[in-house]
């Protein structure tokens, strides 16, 4: 669940998770997310999650909205995004899961050759059977991706070309192991397989 941390001078005054679709956020009492200074309009700005996106957009405010340092009228929100509403600065925090990880890195079958020459991940278990997820990258990560852990996996291209394949645990107990071709491992529910760079309409 993402969460809006608000502070004031510095100081953390507030933290609110973001359990509804919609909040306006302003000076008036009215408003969802009330900050009261008159650095912040009536009603400032408006914050609209659709699906696994959350949108800020400010509503012709006199003082503008501020992401990152750079004013915006309307900002899909990023993990760490640092909002500046007036004196208030707000952080934007959510979480990767395991799902939006696979859905930015997957592609379907069928455009298989967009990766033709790479290395890749297949899954066959769990979420997005079939699909593949290309290690054209140097390190594919996917962090804090069980169960709410702590847990951690990657796939890292060392400088030899070899596929090097490490783990952290809950415990922060570190693993490493050399991918051969057609190697299983499990990141979370998901089971993936590994495939050295070879002409897909083989497999």
């Amino acid at each position: 669940m993402a969460q809006l941390i608000i502070s004031l001078n510095n100081q953390i005054i507030k933290k609110l998770d973001l359990t509804e679709d919609s909040y306006v956020i302003g000076r008036a009492s009215q408003c969802d997310i009330v900050l009261n200074d008159r650095t912040v309009s009536t009603e400032h700005a408006h914050l609209v999650t659709t699906g696994d996106d959350c949108f800020l957009e400010d509503l012709h405010s006199t003082n503008g909205v501020y992401i990152n340092g750079i004013a915006a009228k309307k900002h899909l929100l990023l993990d760490k995004d640092l909002i500046t509403i007036g004196k208030y600065e707000i952080r934007y925090h959510k979480p990767t899961t395991l799902k939006m990880q696979l859905h930015q890195l997957s592609i379907h079958p069928r455009l298989s050759d967009q990766i033709a020459g790479f290395a890749f991940l297949e899954i066959i278990g769990g979420k997005k059977n079939g699909y593949l997820i290309s290690l054209k990258k140097q390190q594919i990560n996917f962090d804090d991706a069980i169960d709410g852990t702590s847990s951690s996996t990657s796939v890292e291209c060392n400088s030899a070309g070899d596929y090097i394949l490490n783990t952290k645990d809950a415990n922060q107990s570190k693993k490493s192991y050399k991918l051969s071709a057609n190697d299983i491992f499990e990141v979370g529910d998901v089971k993936l397989k590994f495939h050295e760079a070879v002409k897909l309409a083989k497999l």
